[in-house]
């Protein structure tokens, strides 16, 4: 059941907090200044949940921008020893194949 206006201040309150939440309420404001009033709550409150959203959009940015670069030097050195071990691991593989005589 929808009522037709906020008649006191809990409900006001109430109204207040579902509106800059952007969740909405049954409540409904009766009068003309109360509809512009809710308009100017709704338009505050999506700015401020974009504003809020891009403060912490620039804090993980700003965390990530700060990290330090991975060493070039250490992640070559790790590359190249995987390669190695991947040769040695085809030759124990390949090894048994080897020793088989061959099909004329």
């Amino acid at each position: 059941m929808i009522q037709s206006g906020i008649h006191t201040y809990p409900n006001a309150i109430w109204w207040t907090a579902m509106q800059m939440t952007n969740i909405g309420t049954a409540y409904a404001p009766a009068s003309t200044g109360g509809r512009v009033l809710c308009l100017g709550i709704s338009v505050y409150a999506a700015g401020m949940f974009g504003y809020l959203t891009a403060l912490f959009a620039t804090f993980l940015i700003d965390r990530a921008a700060k990290t330090p670069p991975i060493d070039n030097g250490a992640l070559n050195q790790s590359l190249q020893e995987m390669k190695e071990e991947i040769v040695q691991l085809r030759q124990l593989i390949e090894a048994p194949a080897r020793r088989l005589p061959k099909k004329h």
